[in-house]
């Protein structure tokens, strides 16, 4: 059951840091650093450890909400070049370059009902990038 993101008409599937090369996880620190924030390996881990660990809701209020949906949307698009056999590396600063009201979450087919008949709700990122685009007043840019 792959969890999926939309950004405007173009569909993601959910991404690990598994999913990219050494060359990309390299080349993000760089990029990330001339950002401001530099994103390493073990920073990708530790916040999605963190944010696996958040209870509903709690997301959109954690101080990493938006390098974690940065970096989530940064490894999707990676990955789904990588499944199309394009090698070429994904600008970590082109990746994000997205206003937080395109991002919406794909919910699966098989996730419309669970057993108790209700929908479920978005994941972790998803619930953070939408509560930020949600809270963000028109025009905003949203903060790194």
């Amino acid at each position: 059951m792959a969890k999926r993101f939309r950004i405007k008409d173009k569909v993601y599937t959910f991404a690990t840091a598994s999913d990219v090369t050494l060359r990309d996880l390299l080349l993000v620190e760089k990029e990330t650093e001339e950002l401001g924030h530099k994103i390493h390996m073990g920073e990708i881990t530790r916040i999605a450890d963190e944010f696996q660990a958040l209870k509903p809701g709690e997301a959109k209020y954690h101080p990493e909400a938006g390098w974690m949906l940065a970096v989530t949307v940064w490894m999707a698009m990676v990955r789904d070049r990588r499944e199309r056999g394009d090698l070429s590396q994904v600008p970590f600063a082109a990746a994000i370059d997205f206003t937080l009201s395109d991002f919406h979450e794909v919910p699966d087919v098989s996730d419309h009902k669970t057993k108790g008949g209700s929908k479920p709700g978005p994941t972790k990122p998803a619930r953070a990038a939408s509560a930020q685009a949600e809270s963000k007043p028109e025009g905003e840019q949203p903060k790194g």
